[in-house]
């Protein structure tokens, strides 16, 4: 599938916290609005400069500047041109997101176009412990998700650094793999609360006299 373009930056009160419907009782329990599993702020994207056509409202041909560190960080060579863009990131239980401030615009990407994700060190920071990166390869379709004919876009997330740490990059990539995993609706607990409710009534029953 397509990315779906968005032009209203999403804010963090627009989901759920995945703490809070975590803590719910367990009864049935479907969210008025999508779970957000992982958010970030001020992350630089990259892709491959061949590739920014296929995220050209992120990546526009005039609005996208070099790959760089952050401060107090030092790249490897990534043997490409990459281009960057400063973005906003929210994992959530319904699609991928990446906004840019100053492109005005970004986009939505649906789980299965996520083919591979993975945890990957782009540098170095203090005392060389590696700059981490999330790196995913996004197959690209206009034909839905049984389309064989997509694009192909290599997309890096680079967290920024705070008092010279990281955000928690293992969080990130656990965040993303839960939203791969779960049924493309929204989570309810329901099946859960009956099962175990099932269950429990079932073994009552065998061990009455």
């Amino acid at each position: 599938m397509l990315p779906v373009t968005i032009r209203t930056p999403p804010a963090v009160a627009d989901y759920t916290p995945i703490e809070e419907w975590e803590s719910q009782t367990p009864q049935s329990f479907t969210p008025e609005k999508a779970v957000l599993h992982f958010h970030l702020e001020a992350a630089r994207a990259w892709v491959p400069a061949s590739q920014k056509g296929g995220l050209a409202v992120v990546f526009p041909a005039d609005g996208s500047s070099a790959a760089s560190a952050p401060e107090g960080a030092t790249l490897r060579d990534a043997g490409e041109e990459l281009v960057e863009q400063t973005v906003s990131v929210f994992v959530t239980s319904e699609q991928f997101i990446i906004f840019s401030s100053a492109a005005g615009a970004g986009v939505g990407i649906s789980y299965p176009a996520i083919s591979i994700h993975a945890v990957k060190a782009v540098g170095t920071i203090a005392d060389d412990k590696p700059l981490q990166a999330i790196w995913m390869q996004l197959q690209l379709a206009d034909g839905g998700d049984g389309d064989d004919d997509y694009d192909t876009v290599d997309l890096t997330i680079v967290p920024g650094l705070a008092d010279g740490a990281q955000a928690d990059v293992q969080k990130f990539y656990e965040a993303i793999s839960t939203c791969s995993d779960l049924p493309r609706t929204r989570p309810t607990r329901t099946r859960r609360w009956t099962t175990t409710l099932a269950g429990a009534l079932s073994s009552r029953a065998t061990t009455s006299p």
